[in-house]
C-alpha cells in the first residue's frame, strides 16, 4: 500500500502513534493543505514530539491557541521545538510551507523563533537549517542558519514587523530553498539556498521542526509565539524506521530476523534455549510508508528447519508456485531498498548461502562479510548485496 498521503489521513488511519488528532483541527484543516496546526487544542498531539535542551529554563508551551517560547534568565542559547513525529517530507518533490509569528522584543540579549529542517532525528541540532525571526543587541532581524557538523553559516536582514508570516518553498528539481516574509518562491525570496537538500544531505527525506531559542534573555508569556503551521504543498512520508534483531540457534545453527518487538519477545521469553539473541544488526521500515522501498518478504521450512528472507518479487513466486511443499509463505516482515535503487546513506545487506545448514544468512557488517568470506568459504558462499538498510 502506497502511504504517501496527507498526514491527517494517516493520523486517522491510525500510522502515527503517539496522541489523537482533534476532532476540531480535523475540521479546521485548510483545503488541501498535506500538514497543518492552529495549536487550539493547547497540547502537542500525534504530529509533533517534543525536543527540549533545557528544560527549566527553556520551554515551548502551547497554550492560549498558540505555541509560546518562555524561557528563564540566564538560558544560555537553549533550543526548545516540536518536531515532526514519524512523519517527514521528501525532497524529491517541491514543497512549500508557512508559519505566523509574533516576537515584540528588542533587546541586548539574542532570542529567536524559527521553523527549521533537519535530516537526522538523532541529532537535529547537529545538522539544520533554520528561518525565523529574532532580536539581538536591540536589533529586530530576521535571520537564516545553515549547518552541517562543524561547518556553519548565518546571515540576518533588519525586520520591522512585530507580527508576521515566515515562507520557506523548495524547487527539487535545482535543489534550491527559498526562504521570505511575503509569499513563496523566488519572486518573495529573502534568501536563496542551493544544493542543501538533495546535494549536501544526499536526498534524505527531512523533518519539519518548528521552536525557539534565548542567550541570557528573559521571555515572558506573550512576547514571542508561533501560530497556524501550513504545509500547503509537498508530500508526507512516514520515517520510522524500526530495528531488526538477530537471534542464533545452536540446535539448527541457522538465524531469525525480526523487525517485531512482540517476537523478539516471546523468543527471548519462551525460547532463550533455542534462540540466542544477538542483537540490532539493522534498522529498516516496519511498512511501505517509504515509497522507495520494497517489502522483505519471508518463508518457513519445516523440513529444512530454517527461514530464508528476500525482498525479490520473483524469488517469492518461484518459492510459492514451484516450492510450496517445502516452503511455507510469511508475508512480509519489513521494507527495504533495492540493490538497484537505494539512498546514498542506506547500507547493503550482503547474503550468504551454506549447503551444510541448507540456511541463508545475512548482514550488514563488512568485517563480519569478509571474515566468513576468508574464513568459511568452505561453509558459507557469499550471494552478494541482498538489500539496503540503515546502520
Amino acid at each position: 500500500m502506497n502511504k504517501r498521503m496527507p498526514i491527517l489521513m494517516m493520523i486517522l488511519a491510525g500510522l502515527v502513534a503517539v496522541g489523537a488528532w482533534p476532532e476540531s483541527l480535523a475540521q479546521a484543516q485548510p483545503e488541501g493543505a498535506v500538514v497543518y496546526d492552529d495549536f487550539d487544542d493547547n497540547a502537542p498531539g500525534g504530529l509533533w514530539r517534543t525536543y527540549v535542551e533545557d528544560p527549566n529554563n527553556c520551554q515551548l508551551i502551547e497554550t492560549d491557541n498558540r505555541l509560546e517560547l518562555r524561557t528563564l534568565e540566564p538560558v544560555n542559547g537553549a533550543f526548545a521545538g516540536y518536531i515532526a513525529n514519524a512523519w517527514r517530507l521528501d525532497p524529491a518533490e517541491d514543497f512549500s510551507l508557512r508559519i505566523d509569528f509574533h516576537y515584540d522584543l528588542q533587546v541586548y540579549p539574542q532570542g529567536r523563533l524559527n521553523i527549521g529542517l533537519t535530516p537526522s532525528e538523532d541529532d537535529p541540532r547537529g545538522q539544520r537549517l533554520d528561518f525565523g525571526v529574532g532580536c539581538a543587541n536591540l536589533y529586530s532581524n530576521y535571520w537564516y542558519e545553515f549547518r552541517n557538523g562543524l561547518s556553519a553559516r548565518t546571515s540576518y536582514i533588519s525586520r520591522a514587523a512585530t507580527d508576521g508570516t515566515l515562507y520557506m518553498s523548495y524547487n527539487s528539481v535545482t535543489d534550491t530553498l527559498y526562504l521570505g516574509d511575503a509569499s513563496y518562491g523566488e519572486e518573495y525570496a529573502w534568501m536563496t539556498i542551493d544544493g542543501i537538500l538533495r546535494g549536501q544531505w544526499e536526498g534524505k527525506p527531512v523533518y519539519l521542526y518548528i521552536g525557539g531559542s534565548a542567550n541570557g534573555l528573559e521571555i515572558t508569556p506573550g512576547h514571542a509565539y508561533l501560530d497556524n503551521l501550513v504545509v500547503e504543498e509537498g508530500t508526507a512520508i512516514e520515517s520510522a524506521l524500526h530495528d531488526v534483531y538477530r537471534f542464533w540457534s545452536p540446535i539448527t545453527g541457522t538465524h531469525f530476523y525480526t523487525a517485531s518487538d512482540e517476537e523478539r519477545d516471546k523468543l527471548l521469553e519462551n525460547s532463550a534455549d533455542v534462540w540466542t539473541y544477538e542483537g540490532v544488526v539493522f534498522r529498516a521500515f516496519p511498512d511501505a510508508s517509504d515509497p522507495q522501498t520494497k517489502p522483505v518478504y519471508r518463508f518457513w521450512s519445516g523440513s529444512l528447519g530454517t527461514h530464508f528472507y528476500t525482498l525479490s518479487e520473483s524469488e517469492k513466486n518461484k518459492l510459492i508456485e514451484e516450492y510450496a511443499d517445502v516452503w511455507v509463505f510469511e508475508g512480509a516482515v519489513f521494507y527495504a531498498y533495492t540493490p538497484d535503487e537505494y539512498p546514498a546513506w542506506a547500507s547493503p545487506v550482503y547474503r550468504f548461502w551454506s549447503p551444510v545448514t541448507q540456511a541463508h544468512f545475512f548482514t550488514l557488517d563488512e568485517a563480519e562479510r569478509d571474515w566468513l568470506i576468508s574464513e568459511y568459504s568452505d561453509v558459507w558462499t557469499y550471494e552478494g548485496i541482498a538489500w539496503y538498510a540503515n546502520k
